[in-house]
């Protein structure tokens, strides 16, 4: 199971002392089904989003069935709500991230391809763009309007 998931065994074992994992025992040896790997990819998705062991028990326990106050249900629902709207932000944060370094990728590509360009120009380029983008950004979000005289 720790091949599988590119985990040490170390980790596997962390997990079961928390709690989260509950492999079964066969021979003094851990035996993990399906039940738990689908587990363990919910555990590792949760920390490389950033979550804590916390947040993850919080989710687990509806799903075994240890939290059954309606009250309960209907509060984490809410704060769940919440996580989804971060999320979605993070994941536009992500793409416009992505876009953008992807266009450099590209701009340092088409630089490093051309030998009749020097690095002056590249630079002085990508400060503009910066500059450029900066203002735009300021314009179009302080702004409700953007005068195109202005522009």
């Amino acid at each position: 199971m720790a091949d599988m998931l590119n985990v040490t065994p170390r980790a596997l074992r962390f997990y079961e002392d928390k709690g989260l994992i509950h492999p079964q025992r066969i021979n003094g040896q851990r035996s993990y089904g399906l039940r738990e790997r689908a587990r363990m990819d919910n555990i590792l998705r949760g920390k490389r989003l950033g979550f804590s062991l916390d947040d993850i028990r919080t989710v687990l326990d509806i799903y075994d069935g240890k939290v059954l106050s309606r009250e309960e249900l209907l509060r984490r629902k809410n704060g769940f709500e919440q996580l989804i709207e971060d999320l979605k932000t993070q994941r536009d944060d992500i793409d416009i991230v992505t876009e953008n370094l992807s266009s450099l990728c590209a701009r340092i590509d088409a630089f490093a391809n051309d030998p009749a360009r020097d690095a002056a120009t590249f630079m002085n380029a990508q400060a503009y763009d910066a500059v450029l983008r900066r203002y735009l950004d300021d314009e179009l979000f302080d702004e409700p309007a953007v005068s195109a005289a202005r522009i």
